[in-house]
């Protein structure tokens, strides 16, 4: 996605969504409830910051070769690297195979891959190359995908838990 895209996009969600949608940047603090929207062209991961100051955001160019920028498998190597077997991935419409290595480390951790499901897809390559690897512990349709999410969580996302912001 171009990078002016997904600010706006981010927006927008923001707006019809129940959760927060933000923008990711650099050195922003993680939050559950939150949704957080890579910008494009480069490589979002979480990692644990220095200190004991929680989990934040790092935005990357680096690496410059990969074929994808942002990286699914990025962003699941930095994920697993924080939450381990806590992990629980969406791996959602898209092309090619990205997303099929991180898989593999999150399922190495003890993580659960969630793949969508091959007749809502518009495009079903990365989740069918996750399906074919063995990866997948489920392939759903996205209001199973969104129940299962709810069900997983350790607690249910709710207004009065995390409201938010006006």
């Amino acid at each position: 996605l171009p990078p002016t895209f997904t600010e706006s996009f981010a927006n927008r969600l923001n707006v019809s969504s129940a959760m927060t949608v933000v923008h990711a940047e650099e050195g922003m603090p993680v939050f559950p409830g939150t949704v957080y929207i890579g910008a494009g062209h480069r490589h979002l991961r979480v990692i644990k910051a220095h200190g004991g100051g929680g989990t934040r955001i790092e935005v990357s160019e680096q690496p410059q070769e990969l074929l994808y920028k942002p990286s699914s498998d990025e962003l699941f190597r930095s994920c697993t690297k924080v939450y381990g077997a806590a992990l629980l991935a969406v791996v959602l419409t898209g092309i090619g195979r990205d997303g099929t290595l991180g898989a593999r480390e999150i399922k190495a951790a003890g993580g659960v891959i969630l793949t969508q499901s091959a007749q809502t897809c518009v495009v079903y390559g990365m989740p069918r190359s996750c399906v074919e690897a063995g990866l997948s512990d489920a392939q759903l349709d996205p209001p199973d995908i969104c129940r299962a999410l709810l069900q997983l969580s350790p607690q249910h996302y709710d207004r009065a838990w995390h409201p938010k912001p006006s």
